[in-house]
C-alpha cells in the first residue's frame, strides 16, 4: 500500500518505446491505493475520466473534504457525492 508520499521532481523514462517524461515543479502522487482524506486546495473539477479532456460532473468547492481512492497518472479517483469520478492530485491535501 502506498503511504502518501509526495514526489517533487519526477522523470519517467522506459527503454521499451515510451518517451521521456520530466515533470518540472509540480507535486505529484505516487500510483497505487490511498483510500484517504483530502482536502480540496481549490475549486476542483470532479470529471468522467483521468485527464481534462473528460467531461465534468461536478465542481466541488475549495476547503471540502473527500475520500480520494487509487491513484494513475496524479488523478485520483472518489465516489464521494454518489458517482464515481476523478480528481486531479494537483488540487488535493492529503490529510
Amino acid at each position: 500500500m502506498i503511504t502518501g508520499k509526495i514526489i517533487k521532481s519526477l522523470t519517467i523514462c522506459s527503454y521499451f518505446g515510451v518517451e521521456y517524461r520530466p515533470i518540472h515543479n509540480s507535486l505529484d502522487y505516487s500510483n497505487g491505493n490511498y483510500n484517504k482524506k483530502a482536502k480540496t486546495t481549490a475549486n476542483l473539477d470532479k470529471r468522467c475520466g483521468r485527464g481534462t479532456n473528460f467531461s465534468i460532473i461536478t465542481t466541488i468547492p475549495k476547503g471540502t473534504i473527500i475520500t480520494v481512492n487509487y491513484c494513475l497518472d496524479n488523478w485520483f479517483s472518489t465516489y464521494d457525492f454518489g458517482v464515481l469520478g476523478y480528481v486531479s492530485g494537483k488540487y488535493i491535501k492529503l490529510i
